[in-house]
């Protein structure tokens, strides 16, 4: 015999027992109930007693009874509110970069204020230092993108 054949007639022998099966299971459910087992299963469910959850707070209460979980008019949570717009960084100036260990930090100061050292994934007035270059510093918040270039004193040689 081929592999073909020898399958199939396995395949089907397996879905005539599986449907033999589920036969068996479906009619069970119909089998009639001795009355002496109905009177024992109504006297063990009035024996029963549902709890209700302990609530203190009556707002609460209120709030989930005003608010049905499959009502149509029902509605998730309103959205967190957005981030804090971010400050304006045209006043800093990029003063140097130092890279130590494969870290590379920028030191950039304010115009008018102490210098401040600034690594890739750190934030400062609500932007997001994104890349510390051997000689920029990129800042992004949201869709706005902002870099800064270190600028070499005049009649200095470049290396």
């Amino acid at each position: 015999m081929t592999p073909a054949p020898t399958l199939n007639l396995f395949a089907g022998a397996l879905g005539a027992i599986v449907a033999a099966m589920s036969l068996v299971v479906v009619g069970v459910s119909y089998l009639p109930v001795a009355p002496q087992d109905r009177a024992q299963s109504a006297r063990a469910s009035q024996d029963v007693k549902i709890e209700r959850p302990p609530t203190t707070d009556a707002a609460a209460l209120a709030s989930w009874r005003s608010r049905p979980v499959f009502a149509p008019s029902r509605r998730p949570p309103a959205p967190p509110p957005p981030p804090p717009a971010a400050a304006d960084i045209s006043d800093l100036r990029l003063v140097a970069v130092f890279i130590k260990g494969g870290t590379a930090t920028a030191i950039v100061e304010p115009r008018g204020a102490e210098a401040l050292r600034l690594k890739k994934g750190s934030t400062f007035r609500g932007w997001y230092v994104s890349d510390v270059g051997p000689r920029s510093v990129a800042f992004v918040a949201g869709d706005l993108r902002h870099r800064l270039d270190l600028q070499l004193p005049r009649g200095s040689a470049e290396r």
